[in-house]
């Protein structure tokens, strides 16, 4: 990473952290003692921990802790990666959870057994009280947990920090004894699993058991910088060990934690009333605010900072809107003339998906997210670069209206991948796969022309007259991000010019100018071929 790329990231990270930390009411003095000592702890030194280092302490532990930033998703996603990919052989494993009380644990086994319904579990616990954290963070477990019939135990209490670890410590202990060949994956507050804190009680309340133990963190921020700051690649540090039972994940940048905290305290706020059955309903939609607008224009800077874009007094004249202005969105989309574009955007809409709007400097964001915002920027710069050019996409032939699209795609990719090195999307062997299985004739011929063009791109004006608007987009979203994706690992091993325009700005966006960057820099070289997503 660059300097000033290291610099623009640690500026976006200092605004997200200390814009989340504004929200705050009055901190207790336990609180702010639990933060000094996870600070005391990341700070401590650690090696490069590898995927067997991990897999090899979980499976010989009885209880495995993993750490919550409740705002974030990415954290409760990574216990069901975890679960699939270190545990697939066990028969047998228990998940405690820190977000369902101790005393309503007939209700969390009246749901997984199918006698309750999503909202009656949901009031039965008083989720919207007791959590209050996004429901949609934490459904996946309830429903990974039900379809493969793992036991899920309750762990949280009333009282505060320490009197809650007292508690789960005892539930834990508790099950422990009474089911000792099944290893328990406990998800539970960050602060909560440092060493001295759940995992030392549940060790004290162990000794005849002598319970092996093991602990993962989640992108701590410390670390992090640590390595950034060393010269190091992140990717090659995705699983640090700080001693063979205690390990740290990195799935995210720290700002994301954040920005995710900051949009949690923005909704909540703007809504005291807080309906579990609307925010079911609404799958956790985002608000416009004032406060989402600023840092809206913060990620749009950062992004056109990176990508060399000199037109700051364009970016700061964008327009953001949202759900809450739909009406006014499908009006501009109603009276754009080119029926390709007005079908495109039509669809997005269907899919709660973000866009920038042709030709204008209006921007719709589904869900406000460092990710999204920073794919709008890579868009929008991407349509600035191309209208310099005289480009128009609404007299163009199908082939150039599929160039325009795929460059597009890899543009708001790649920018996004700026800000989220840990981005992923389908590689060419996920897209193999999801061809074999798929049956609906559409997305067959979608993958299969997405395929065709990344085995021979000179294929690419036979194939492309083929597809329909929509069809095209879709082929040009799954190719775009793919090569987005090789771009941003061959610019991080510096395998491409600093300076990350995929065309001189000179040259017309046109097939034969963009095939022959993309000979020259992907096509060659056949490795992204046998690539798939990975998720550590």
């Amino acid at each position: 990473m660059s300097k000033d790329n290291l610099i623009s990231h640690r500026d976006l990270f200092n605004y997200m952290k200390s814009k989340a930390l504004e929200y705050e009411a009055e901190i207790s003095e336990q609180l702010t003692s639990y933060r000094e000592n996870q600070s005391y702890y990341s700070n401590r030194d650690f090696s490069k921990g590898t995927m067997d280092d991990l897999i090899r302490s979980i499976q010989n532990s009885h209880v495995s802790y993993l750490g919550d930033f409740h705002t974030h998703d990415q954290n409760s996603r990574n216990l069901i990666r975890i679960i699939k990919t270190f545990l697939k052989n066990k028969s047998k494993f228990a998940i405690g959870l820190e977000l369902v009380q101790i005393d309503h644990q007939s209700y969390l086994d009246a749901y997984l057994q199918g006698f309750l319904t999503e909202l009656e579990f949901l009031e039965s616990i008083n989720y919207s009280e007791s959590w209050r954290f996004p429901w949609s963070h934490y459904q996946i477990l309830f429903d990974y947990a039900q379809k493969n019939k793992i036991p899920v135990i309750a762990l949280n209490t009333k009282g505060d920090l320490e009197q809650r670890d007292q508690n789960a410590s005892r539930r834990i202990i508790d099950y422990a004894n009474k089911n000792p060949s099944i290893p328990i994956l406990v998800l539970f507050g960050e602060l909560h699993i440092n060493a001295n804190k759940l995992p030392r009680l549940v060790k004290e309340r162990s000794k005849e058991m002598r319970i092996r133990q093991t602990i993962i963190h989640q992108n701590l921020d410390d670390p992090y910088w640590k390595i950034i700051e060393s010269g190091k690649s992140i990717h090659n540090y995705k699983i640090i060990k700080f001693n063979d039972h205690e390990f740290c994940l990195f799935s995210s940048p720290p700002w994301m934690k954040y920005e995710s905290m900051c949009y949690w305290y923005e909704n909540l706020l703007g809504d005291p009333d807080f309906d579990i059955h609307e925010y079911i309903i609404e799958k956790g939609l985002k608000l416009f605010t004032e406060d989402t607008y600023e840092n809206s224009i913060i990620v749009v800077k950062q992004v056109s900072s990176f990508l060399g874009f000199n037109g700051s007094e364009i970016l700061e004249d964008i327009n953001i809107y949202d759900h809450s202005n739909l009406d006014f969105i499908e009006e501009k989309i109603a009276d754009i003339s080119d029926k390709r574009l007005r079908e495109i955007y039509e669809e997005k809409i269907k899919q709660n998906k973000s866009f920038h709007l042709y030709n204008t400097n209006i921007l719709f964001c589904s869900n406000y997210s460092v990710n999204r915002l920073a794919r709008l920027a890579g868009s929008y710069i991407s349509h600035l670069q191309v209208a310099q050019q005289g480009f128009n996409i609404q007299k163009s032939s199908s082939e150039d209206f599929f160039i325009y699209l795929l460059y597009e795609s890899m543009y708001s990719y790649i920018s996004a991948k700026y800000l989220n090195p840990f981005l992923k999307c389908d590689m060419y062997l996920d897209i193999e796969m999801k061809l074999r299985k798929e049956e609906n004739k559409v997305k067959k011929k979608i993958y299969t022309a997405a395929l065709d063009l990344m085995k021979d791109l000179k294929k690419y004006k036979k194939r492309v007259k083929k597809l329909k608007p929509l069809e095209a987009a879709e082929v040009a979203s799954i190719v775009g991000e793919i090569y987005g994706d090789v771009l941003f690992n061959n610019l991080e091993e510096k395998k491409l010019p600093d300076y990350p325009f995929f065309i001189n700005s000179s040259l017309k966006l046109s097939y034969e100018n963009f095939f022959k960057f993309l000979e020259k820099h992907i096509l060659k070289n056949n490795l992204y071929k046998m690539r798939r997503k990975r998720f550590f």
